[in-house]
């Protein structure tokens, strides 16, 4: 299982810095957290995933916004 785990964290870090730098590679690991963790409780599973990203929405709100 870890070496899947690491696997997936790898491709999605690749991608994720490839296509949407903007986004934290924490915002990202937590959510690979939140998901293997509740594996088997798919309400869970998520609601946690939505607070996270939620999370950083207003982050990223308190931060001024995406300001290009």
């Amino acid at each position: 299982m870890k070496n899947n785990l690491d696997e997936l964290r790898s491709t999605l870090e690749s991608i994720r810095a490839a296509k949407y730098p903007d986004i934290p590679a924490e915002v990202i690991s937590a959510i690979i957290d939140v998901q293997n963790q509740n594996q088997n409780d798919p309400a869970r599973r998520q609601r946690e995933t939505q607070k996270l990203i939620i999370q950083y929405s207003n982050q990223i709100k308190a931060d001024g916004g995406d300001e290009q």
